[in-house]
């Protein structure tokens, strides 16, 4: 076997080898640390740093949604209306995922209702268009300046049940509403996100000034895959190069 020796090198022109190992132009071996998804060290030890690029990242659950819209301040109560309004008339939709990574299409649906706290505006919260009143996931309470009242507000999250033939069993998940208004201009959505993705194949990285390695995959997740070691010398004209780019500590 060839003797293992420490080098260095100023040029960045690293690649993957078949097996995912990060390498120079000459097949050297990059070195670095272990890092978590967010790209912190989890070890001091040094190690040859590879990447997961034989086989595609596991698919993450949706376990929470962002929700951010605004809820037209001057809708009548739907049942006041002749015929009433429609369930559907305010909705928008969001694909979570479940522990496969295969899609769970979700809608909601927002009817405004009698308030149960005079003063206040409610609307009740469905996640089908056909729902009776008494089917709502919860309510969203509103003040008199379109603010929500988190204490009146009662619609945090449901759970999502998986379409047939999933073996996966049905999983709750958290829905932010915070910042949900009511005012009066139309009905529209700013932004809904969710936290899940399917699974993924390895499309490319890159490494930041301090070295850290983010993997790019084809479902759009960046992940952290390790961190470059970086030396720095006091005397760098006391380095001895040993061809190829590289140098070794005198």
């Amino acid at each position: 076997a060839l003797p293992i020796s420490t080098v260095y090198t100023r040029d960045g022109s690293f690649k993957l080898d078949k097996v995912g190992n990060l390498v120079t132009n000459s097949g050297a071996h990059v070195m670095g640390y272990p890092t978590n998804l967010a790209g912190v060290a989890t070890s001091t030890t040094v190690e040859a740093l590879k990447l997961p690029t034989s086989a595609p990242i596991a698919a993450k659950q949706t376990g929470a949604i962002i929700a951010e819209f605004n809820l037209d301040a001057r809708a009548p109560i739907a049942s006041s209306q002749v015929p009433p309004t429609p369930i559907s008339t305010y909705g928008t939709s969001v694909t979570a995922y479940d522990s496969q990574g295969v899609p769970v299409p979700l809608s909601l649906y927002f009817s405004k209702i009698t308030p149960t706290t005079p003063g206040t505006d409610e609307w009740a919260v469905f996640d089908d268009p056909n729902a009776l009143a008494t089917a709502s996931l919860g309510s969203l309470v509103f003040d008199a300046l379109g603010k929500l009242d988190p204490a009146s507000t009662t619609f945090t999250g449901l759970t999502l049940t998986p379409p047939a033939p999933s073996v996966v069993p049905a999983f709750p998940v958290t829905i932010d509403v915070s910042d949900v208004t009511q005012y009066g201009a139309g009905f529209s959505v700013s932004a809904l996100s969710q936290d899940g993705y399917p699974p993924g194949e390895f499309v490319g990285l890159k490494i930041n000034a301090t070295g850290v390695i983010s993997a790019r995959y084809s479902n759009g997740e960046i992940q952290a895959a390790g961190q470059v070691a970086l030396s720095d010398f006091r005397n760098v004209q006391g380095l001895n190069p040993t061809g190829g780019g590289s140098w070794s500590e005198s």
